[in-house]
């Protein structure tokens, strides 16, 4: 027999002296009567919200700490309580609404791994079928693959790519959706390697290495990553220097033929860092720091070939977000899309983008650190939500941290909830969490600690 208790507070709180007036408010799910047990955890919570307005300071202590052990029942009359006249109870009140809602975020951290392979770790991947883990370390000029336990999230080395020829200042691994093939962006030895896929294994064979060719108008400065279109047919890459999206034809052969270089307008792809391509190959995501843009971009599934459908700049359109943006993510369903910001210069800031009819973005809300609720931020760089679309994480890399954020599948927008910071996500080293990647079930979540060279591993709480 399943009940649902909602404990109602008072919006207008009485001050230190007065007494709190409460109503509780009982819904029963099954037969009209509410369960002993959510009666008396009611009380206590109604109890326990007015002795926070006590006169005895240690009883304030008291009830706030009883609060907090008591977590979720007690959160809907907490929230309630942070709207209280009184400056004692709105302070406690939000302090135990933060507390509540980092234990139920929770990440709990369950170990990580660490491999010299793994210095300078920047970018993490999962297969799609839950099975591996690929991470690629720009120091180590290397892509490891890991063997991932589904039941508890460790992480066991399988194969280590060490090739500083080819994958000098490799910055990512990025696999087909068939499975079959995985493309990785060097910047060092500015080169775009793609490798054949051992499905089963996980390994990988280098197939075809592609190189400056002025020749052919194909100029690679600073390749920093790449994507497969849905169908596996190509590869668009991004130059951070020559601020262009390159794509490539993938072959029968399982070779990169060049197909254009395409410049966008206005130098949008000047410090090009992330990009996405909706699950239904028509539309490409650009974000790139020094332009401070986003970019909306039409794609020929036929041909590949690229043209500007929008372009999103910070400061225009009431956006502030997107000063140093770094990186973009999409929704589960695809409706909204989410930038993070600040890992090189700009604003500290997550943004969230509404995907319209017509398939233009406008802004929905922005989180700037220490500006808005979003706190102990600096470095945005990665950001991801979960497979589930009920959570959006964003790592902070200077700060060495990660952003929890409730999300509403339905509206897309985000509740901030905490930042987390720890040994797992960079202690005591000058850059800490860089990149995640998820496990398909939501159990999991694998974050890169960039000057660590490893990768910590968390657990969604109430996921076992």
């Amino acid at each position: 027999m399943q009940w649902s208790l909602r404990v109602i507070v008072t919006s207008r709180m009485l001050g230190a002296a007065a007494l709190l007036t409460l109503c509780l408010l009982v819904v029963a799910r099954a037969r009209g009567q509410e369960s002993k047990e959510e009666t008396e955890t009611a009380a206590k919570v109604a109890e326990l919200i007015q002795q926070l307005d006590a006169d005895d300071f240690q009883a304030r202590e008291d009830a706030e700490k009883a609060l907090i052990a008591l977590g979720e029942p007690a959160l809907a009359a907490a929230r309630e309580a942070t709207k209280s006249d009184s400056a004692e109870v709105k302070q406690r009140a939000l302090k135990i609404v933060a507390e509540i809602r980092r234990t139920r975020m929770g990440l709990v951290y369950v170990g990580n791994i660490k491999q010299p392979e793994l210095a300078g770790a920047v970018t993490a991947e999962t297969s799609a079928d839950g099975k591996f883990v690929y991470a690629a370390a720009w120091k180590a000029n290397a892509i490891t693959v890991f063997r991932r336990n589904e039941a508890t999230g460790a992480l066991s080395s399988v194969q280590s790519l060490v090739d500083a020829e080819n994958l000098g200042g490799g910055i990512c691994l990025r696999q087909s959706p068939d499975g079959s093939l995985g493309v990785a962006a060097a910047f060092r030895s500015r080169t775009v390697v793609l490798y054949e896929r051992n499905k089963s294994e996980g390994t990988l064979e280098l197939r075809h290495v592609v190189r400056d060719d002025p020749d052919a108008g194909l100029a690679l400065k600073w390749p920093i990553d790449a994507a497969f279109s849905p169908d596996s047919k190509f590869v668009y890459v991004l130059d951070d220097q020559a601020a262009t999206v390159v794509v490539f034809a993938v072959t029968d052969r399982k070779r990169l033929k060049f197909v254009e270089a395409f410049t966008g307008q206005e130098e949008c792809f000047s410090g090009a860092r992330g990009i996405l391509i909706s699950k239904d190959g028509k539309t490409l995501y650009v974000s790139a720091h020094r332009s401070a843009t986003l970019s909306v971009l039409d794609r020929e599934e036929a041909t590949g070939r690229l043209s500007v459908r929008q372009l999103l700049k910070d400061g225009q359109d009431g956006i502030k977000g997107l000063a140093g943006v770094q990186t973009v993510c999409t929704s589960p369903d695809g409706k909204f899309v989410y930038t993070c910001s600040g890992r090189f210069l700009g604003t500290q800031a997550v943004s969230a983008f509404r995907v319209g009819e017509d398939g233009k973005l406008t802004v929905l809300e922005e989180f700037i650190s220490d500006v808005s609720e979003l706190k102990n931020f600096s470095g945005g760089n990665d950001v991801l939500v979960s497979p589930d679309g009920l959570n959006l994480y964003a790592c902070g890399t200077v700060s060495k941290s990660v952003a929890c954020f409730d999300r509403d599948p339905q509206t897309g927008k985000l509740q901030y909830i905490t930042t987390l910071a720890s040994d797992a996500t960079g202690g005591m080293s000058e850059l800490g969490a860089c990149a995640m990647a998820w496990s398909p079930d939501s159990k999991f979540l694998y974050v890169t600690v960039e000057d660590d060279g490893a990768i910590s591993i968390f657990q969604r709480p109430g996921r076992k």
